[in-house]
């Protein structure tokens, strides 16, 4: 016999071992949010965020529901942070807050066209120095000059690693509920394991150190899958509630939560098929028994929760249908900006009608026309007899009838009738490019960038669960949602991350917590070995890739450039996907690094893809074609040769390039040789003679 510790002292092992993962979670995060600059998404979740405390204004980028936003932002309100209401209140204002407020009221009236709101934000300068330089705008400031940081009203880097911080407690609280629903399911053994999977996950490390609404939407679906499953173990008011809490805390993280509904259907028939008993103490009513009676009860369930989600939408809207604080002063600027005159709107609120219509359309040409007529694109009578004619779907019908009659916020329902307008995007996968997205996409991005370690625990999990049917109800609340989610993502034609992929990872973590129930059955002695190799082989495998073996590449701090073993590893990792699976922008402080280390001061030529400003890290730099900055680019011919050319990973494969641009820049590099890489996404030339 294993001799046992007393229950007490066994307790404070178990809460110490989980506290070392979640400290050393912690510890990745933290190293990952110091070393990134903020990523292509993050500065205007911020901004938006943001706006929504300064003006209780919902109109910005309402392409995502405000939770997670506000909550980043939350950081921002006891910090020293330009502009402050005192800013916005004074009578003289610098010339870029004027340029902000402007670029703010233009955004509020076209919110699909308002990035440049964060560049003004987070990279705006003080007026001594626009006058220095001769110029009425920061993006004037010629990218070759050399701005102290002392001459930006906003220190981004700190305030983007604070505002990371509640993210990192989302993150926490993932690997808490991972460990929870394993733990409960299989014993200390089986949480212990799967929350070393997710504390030691590149994917999960990642995104819990950005400010996006990924790991957001995945703790919150996750949870209630989770509270959902609870309830159907064990019937209280409690785990109605905090299923009811979760969903509605889902949907006003991301829109993609809708999924939450057929999944909690499917579960819902899993729980009414199955015979396993299901008590309800301290309930008025009997336990459930019958089908019929389980149906009853869970139809009450289910208008239960839907009550409380409905509610915490509300509440994130604060209790008001309009976007606008006052839609009064909105339409008085509708007026003001005429930059939606051609778009049938009321004056105030959003053209909601008008962009379920354009949804439509945009479905209706594309499933109608071959590739190379999309390529061609549409001529203006096209589009507008598509506005016109295209049937709408169920989901733009519902859309239409929640806003006649109010049924949900206005900026809800304007974010979700955009939705399938973003999944119209040029998508890259393995030297392929494609403008409708591969069906294999997904299945790639999950084969490369989960941990070797990882997809075997799956694998065995999977074969285990095939061994034991009896028990298929209890693994239908882990496979199901990861079967529907990924069956939807597989459709989807939006494949620009493996992100879009994270809610299905708790899922199987906690499946891969089953392997304790076999290892428990093993002799003390080799269930000792076997849990030291395996937790070191999990925190190895996600940390340093061998790839190739007597190469290994380290991951640490680089988590978002993660790529296994079959990818080549992270080096390798730009042959096969880009974006944000491997290069968001995040890099750009390395490349400041390596400058000063080896001594260059000319200035280089950049490719950035980030909305990072280079000036602001003091890289002074030409801006070459397809780069995103709000200053201008110059010709190839005016680059500077000899010279170095930086390029991000995503505009090396020209991911977003037209055939003609990619073919430019294969020209323009082909006599450059390459002498370094930046956190596996920042590729460094060195060009000394023009092509």
């Amino acid at each position: 016999m294993d001799p046992q510790p007393p229950p007490r002292r066994q307790r404070w092992i178990e809460l110490g071992i989980v506290a070392v993962f979640l400290a050393l979670f912690a510890l990745f995060v933290i190293s990952h949010s110091r070393s990134a600059s903020p990523t292509h998404d993050e500065t205007w979740h911020l901004a938006a965020g943001y706006s929504y405390w300064l003006w209780n204004d919902y109109r910005m980028s309402p392409d995502h529901p405000p939770f997670l936003r506000k909550l980043a932002a939350l950081p921002l309100l006891w910090m020293n942070v330009w502009p402050s209401p005192a800013d916005l209140a004074r009578n003289n204002p610098s010339t870029c807050l004027r340029l902000l407020v402007s670029a703010w009221q233009q955004g509020l009236v076209r919110p699909e066209g308002c990035w440049g709101v964060n560049q003004l934000m987070f990279y705006s300068v003080r007026d001594e120095t626009l006058h220095r330089f001769g110029v009425n705008s920061p993006f004037a400031i010629p990218t070759t000059a050399h701005v102290e940081r002392s001459e930006y009203f906003n220190d981004t880097d700190r305030i983007v690693f604070w505002a990371r911080i509640p993210v990192l407690l989302l993150g926490l609280l993932l690997a808490l509920l991972v460990y929870a629903w394993a733990r409960e399911s299989y014993g200390f053994a089986g949480g212990a394991l799967a929350l070393a999977f997710c504390c030691f996950d590149p994917n999960i490390i990642a995104h819990s150190s950005l400010v996006t609404a990924d790991i957001g939407t995945t703790v919150f679906m996750f949870g209630a899958v989770y509270c959902f499953w609870r309830t159907c173990r064990q019937l209280t008011w409690l785990n109605v509630l905090l299923t009811g809490l979760c969903v509605g805390l889902a949907i006003i993280s991301k829109s993609s939560a809708v999924l939450l509904l057929p999944i909690f259907a499917a579960l819902a028939v899993v729980r009414i098929a199955s015979n396993e008993p299901w008590p309800a103490p301290a309930m008025p009513w009997r336990p459930p028994v019958k089908p019929w009676s389980r149906t009853a009860a869970l139809a009450g369930i289910g208008l239960l929760v839907a009550l409380v989600a409905y509610f915490a939408m509300w509440t994130a809207y604060g209790f008001r249908y309009s976007a606008a604080y006052d839609p009064v002063a909105a339409a008085k600027l509708d007026e003001l900006v005429p930059a939606t005159s051609h778009v049938p709107h009321e004056p105030g609120h959003f053209p909601i009608e008008y962009g379920v219509r354009k949804t439509a359309a945009i479905r209706h040409l594309t499933s109608h026309h071959t590739a190379e007529e999309l390529k061609a694109g549409f001529t203006p009578e096209q589009f507008d007899e598509a506005m016109r004619t295209a049937p709408l779907g169920l989901t733009g019908r519902l859309v239409l009838f929640a806003q006649r009659h109010r049924l949900l916020p206005e900026a809800f329902l304007y974010g979700f009738a955009q939705i399938p307008q973003a999944a119209y995007r040029t998508s890259f996968l393995r030297g392929e490019y494609s403008r409708n997205g591969f069906r294999s996409y997904f299945g790639w991005t999950f084969l490369l960038k989960t941990p070797l370690v990882t997809l075997a625990g799956i694998v065995v999990a999977l074969a285990l669960v095939l061994r034991r049917r009896e028990a298929w109800p209890r693994w239908a609340f882990l496979l199901l949602p990861v079967t529907i989610f990924f069956a939807v993502c597989v459709v989807s034609r939006l494949n620009i991350g493996h992100r879009h992929l994270l809610p299905i990872y708790p899922f199987l973590f906690v499946l891969c917590g089953s392997l304790a129930v076999p290892w428990a059955q093993w002799k003390p002695a080799t269930r000792r070995w076997t849990a030291i190799c395996a937790f070191a082989t999990i925190a190895i495998n996600s940390l340093v890739v061998f790839a190739p073996p007597w190469r290994p590449a380290v991951v640490y701090p680089h988590y978002l450039a993660y790529f296994n073993e079959l990818a080549g590893g992270p080096r390798n990792g730009h042959k096969h996907l880009v974006d944000s699976n491997l290069d968001w922008g995040q890099d750009l402080k390395g490349v400041k690094r390596w400058l000063d280390k080896n001594g260059v001061t000319e200035p280089i030529n950049l490719c950035y893809f980030g909305v990072s400003d280079a000036r602001y890290y003091q890289v002074p730099h030409l801006n070459l074609p397809g780069t995103f900055d709000t200053a201008p680019s110059v010709p190839f011919e005016q680059a500077r040769v000899p010279g170095y050319v930086v390029i991000s990973a995503t505009h090396l494969q020209g991911a977003y390039f037209s055939e003609e641009g990619r073919a430019a820049w294969r020209k323009f590099l082909g006599n450059a040789r390459l002498v370094h890489t930046i956190g596996y996404s920042i590729f460094i030339y060195r060009l000394d003679r023009a092509p």
